[in-house]
């Protein structure tokens, strides 16, 4: 036996890392974090814009126009959160995200229709659809991570 050697650990394939946490996130979550924070923010001002802008017409529509609003402003606190790889904004953060381009994607399919097409809204659903990708790729760093992070805390209690 070599007492030289450093010391020899059995740790399983899938073990956290302190590296993991002390190395922060990486720009790929960064950059989803970013995307999310900007197309949340959008959302939220498109839904904005577009209550000020359309009145009086289905009360469906007007409905579906302001839920912009909470949807881009929940969104937006989830980006901020991705950024930093917190789990409580990982997976609803992409969740949201998708929602944005969904809902944002029929309504510009609506819009179109009926002739009231912003460059915010399309803005917001190309962004939100973009930070769904960029989600979707950062997402198993960010839970790497998020990992690391819990484990240290729970060994400093």
């Amino acid at each position: 036996m070599d007492p030289y050697a450093p010391p020899r650990t059995d740790a399983p394939a899938d073990a956290v890392h302190t590296d993991d946490a002390l190395g922060g996130p990486g720009p790929a979550v960064g950059l989803a974090g970013a995307a999310m924070a900007g197309a949340g923010i959008l959302t939220a001002a498109s839904g904005w814009q577009l209550g000020d802008m359309l009145t009086a017409v289905d009360a469906w529509v007007e409905g579906w126009m302001w839920s912009f609003l909470p949807l881009g402003v929940a969104l937006a606190v989830c980006g901020g959160g991705f950024t930093q790889a917190r789990r409580w904004a990982l997976r609803p953060g992409a969740a949201l995200a998708a929602a944005c381009a969904a809902s944002g994607a029929a309504w510009l399919v609506f819009a179109g229709l009926r002739g009231v097409f912003t460059l915010a809204a399309l803005t917001a659903t190309g962004l939100s659809m973009l930070a769904v990708v960029l989600a979707l790729v950062a997402l198993p760093g960010a839970e790497r991570v998020a990992r690391a992070r819990a484990r240290l805390l729970s060994e400093l209690s």
